[in-house]
């Protein structure tokens, strides 16, 4: 009887010692393929790890209760045991980290707004008054919102949108557009042009949490208004993107200090869930007077109570 549970022992340690033999054996393809599949790196190789663990385990197991071992796989299943502790603890340790994130390489120079700027600043020189000033600064939703100083008449108000911009490009020209001019509150939108052009969401909330060091570094206490950005129909494909970025966002300015989330998404919307037309011009990105009489409509009630209190 003993003998025959040896021997059925060691037909199992046999199989699963052929079959670790196999796989070690294509070791090396198995990465590939997970990252082919969308894995990320440290992942991919982890499971291959993990994997040779749980086909090493039965070897062990089998081996240690049969009694005919030679001393050769005797010698192996030392050094399995070795690879099996030193595997687990690198399994663990992967699957415990988060996975590196390389930063996006493709950035526009923000050069290209230079002579822009350069023309803004000088044609529009701020001349402090004893109002209380608002710089709003971003992308094109700025630069084209014509009717700004009427808005929030109440208001010194900077108009310093530059059209195309992304985060990073606010981020070069922040000082030099926004800080110098020491407002009582800045008001930014971007997001919108990063989403589309495709770059990573965690690169544009990095982006992000940078201008928000910017401005924090010149001033602890200043208001700062983000606006999320817009729905718009000729980007509406990308409304999980932008749903994303606006989450992560909110929730930052949620958890820090004199910091405001305006929710420009859903106040655009209407019943059926869908982003009307009669808020845009013909090339349905940018809003006509109609889209910022919402954003008026919504935004100022915030300003005032943040200023006026």
């Amino acid at each position: 009887m003993i003998y025959y549970q040896n021997q059925n022992l060691n037909v199992i340690h046999e199989f699963f010692w052929g079959f670790g033999t196999a796989f070690h054996t294509v070791y090396a393809v198995v990465p590939l393929f997970l990252k082919k599949l969308g894995a990320p790196e440290a992942i991919a190789v982890s499971s291959t790890g993990m994997f040779s663990v749980l086909v090493a385990i039965p070897m062990l197991i089998t081996a240690a209760l049969s009694r005919n071992i030679v001393s050769l796989k005797k010698a192996v299943i030392y050094v399995h045991c070795l690879i099996l502790i030193v595997s687990f603890f690198m399994v663990s340790n992967a699957f415990a980290q988060e996975p590196s994130h390389k930063r996006y390489e493709s950035y526009p120079d923000p050069k290209r707004f230079y002579s822009e700027i350069s023309s803004k600043l000088s044609e529009d020189p701020y001349i402090k008054s004893n109002r209380q000033l608002i710089v709003f600064t971003g992308s094109s939703s700025i630069r084209f919102w014509g009717s700004l100083t009427e808005d929030f008449k109440e208001y010194d108000v900077l108009n310093r949108g530059f059209g195309g911009s992304i985060f990073s490009d606010l981020n070069f020209y922040m000082e030099e557009l926004v800080l110098k001019h020491e407002p009582d509150m800045i008001v930014i939108y971007e997001g919108d042009n990063d989403v589309a052009t495709e770059i990573p969401l965690e690169d544009i909330f990095t982006d992000f949490k940078i201008s928000f060091d910017k401005v924090r570094s010149s001033s602890e206490d200043i208001p700062i208004i983000y606006i999320a950005p817009k729905p718009s129909p000729s980007r509406w494909s990308l409304k999980g993107q932008y749903s994303l970025i606006n989450q992560r966002i909110k929730k930052f300015c949620d958890e820090n200090e004199d910091t405001y989330y305006f929710d420009s998404w859903s106040i655009m919307l209407d019943e059926k869930g869908d982003i009307p037309a009669k808020y845009f011009w013909k090339d349905m990105l940018h809003m006509n007077s109609s889209g910022y009489e919402v954003w008026t409509k919504n935004l100022k009630p915030l300003i005032d109570k943040i200023l006026l209190k």
